[in-house]
């Protein structure tokens, strides 16, 4: 239902003053083109209707989701292997559980799988283009325009910033007045903690906060608190803190290594600290760390980076830890009641510790850069400039 949702309020005024969303007005767009091929000259009274007639839309969006690990791997910087390995290697990313995450939620995001192998492309105009439209389709890759004023490339913030301003005002304008309102509501879902459950976050987590999110859940829905809702608050404090001194440690390593770095490479950097962030992140955001493999093969720690992307591919949830009975429920498909059961697996304890690892270990490559001083002179001037 979030790809029906979103795809009923394409055709409404209110998606920003009545429903509050917090997706850029280019993927409005998006979606209005999609309902006007699926539903033309039709009038619908609720989203669980575009449903019910017309599976169309979302035969599409799981097309894409097969589609984009081959996309991938066709592009030029992936000089990794034998054709057939890199076929390989898009089968296994096609059915892992952080792309059937994004395809079970529907979520557009699988739109920025096509355009992120585009951000470590040598062309600068081309990485500048990419990045702007990433940003109208998801606002944290706004982080990425910080990797030119690292890289000391005023010009292409510079471009890279208006191009996106503009993407955003004028597909805004296309839908309707409210489109500023966007601003004001992804403020208020960021710091909104109520917005999503324990067990929503748990879901597929991708950040270790989601483990904090979860115990300060706890606490606030407790009914009978005692001495151990104290301790539950002082490690949840634990877990931000430490993440946050991560975070922190890894942007200033980056920073002041930015001579050692090739542009790609500090990009990867920031993508990893954004997908570290928070769960307003989702877990579904790991699937970046594909497009990112050529880059990692580059590097210093190369070995260490792409085990760890790859362990967050592997089906570590088929090993279930907790199973908990909830309340019969319609299926859709099947057009019955059935049981439902919720079940946390192994990935959703490890995924945030090995996506926090591979943050450590992208530090750890800039450590090695300055211990190792060989300056981004000659070959990544030409390669990147």
């Amino acid at each position: 239902m979030d790809l029906y949702n979103t795809l009923w309020w394409a055709g409404d005024d209110g998606r920003y003053s009545v429903w509050g969303s917090v997706y850029p007005p280019l993927n409005f767009l998006i979606l209005k083109i999609i309902r006007i091929l699926s539903y033309p000259n039709l009038q619908i009274a609720l989203p669980i209707e575009l449903r019910q007639l017309q599976l169309g839309p979302a035969i599409f969006l799981c097309a894409l989701h097969l589609l984009a690990p081959f996309v991938v791997v066709s592009f030029p910087s992936w000089k990794i292997g034998t054709p057939v390995f890199r076929i390989a290697v898009a089968v296994v990313v096609a059915i892992s559980p952080p792309l059937l995450f994004s395809m079970e939620r529907g979520n557009l995001i699988i739109i920025c799988l096509f355009l992120l192998p585009f951000v470590f492309d040598e062309k600068s105009n081309v990485r500048t283009v990419a990045i702007a439209l990433l940003i109208n389709i998801k606002p944290y890759f706004a982080v990425l325009l910080f990797g030119f004023l690292i890289a000391g490339d005023i010009k292409r913030f510079l471009q890279a910033t208006a191009f996106a301003g503009a993407i955003f005002i004028f597909t805004g304008l296309a839908l309707d007045a409210n489109f500023p309102l966007f601003l004001t509501n992804l403020v208020g879902f960021a710091q909104n903690d109520t917005v999503l459950s324990g067990r929503e976050v748990l879901a597929l987590p991708s950040s270790i906060s989601a483990f904090s999110h979860t115990l300060d859940t706890i606490v606030r829905t407790s009914t009978n608190p005692g001495i151990y809702v104290s301790g539950i608050t002082q490690l949840s404090t634990l877990i931000e803190l430490g993440k946050a001194a991560l975070l922190l440690t890894t942007l200033t390593l980056v920073i002041c290594t930015r001579r050692y770095l090739s542009v790609p490479e500090i990009m990867v950097v920031l993508l990893a600290i954004v997908v570290n962030a928070g769960v307003w992140v989702g877990g579904y955001s790991q699937i970046f760390y594909f497009a990112c493999i050529p880059v990692f093969f580059g590097m210093r720690l190369r070995a260490l980076h792409i085990a760890l992307v790859a362990m967050m591919f592997m089906p570590l949830d088929l090993i279930t830890l907790a199973n908990d009975q909830l309340n019969p429920s319609w299926a859709y498909l099947s057009n019955s009641i059935v049981d439902v059961v919720w079940q946390i697996g192994l990935g959703s304890l490890i995924r945030p510790i090995l996506n926090g690892l591979l943050l450590f270990t992208l530090a750890m490559e800039c450590v090695t850069r300055i211990s190792q001083a060989s300056p981004r002179s000659t070959h990544m001037r030409i390669k990147y400039s």
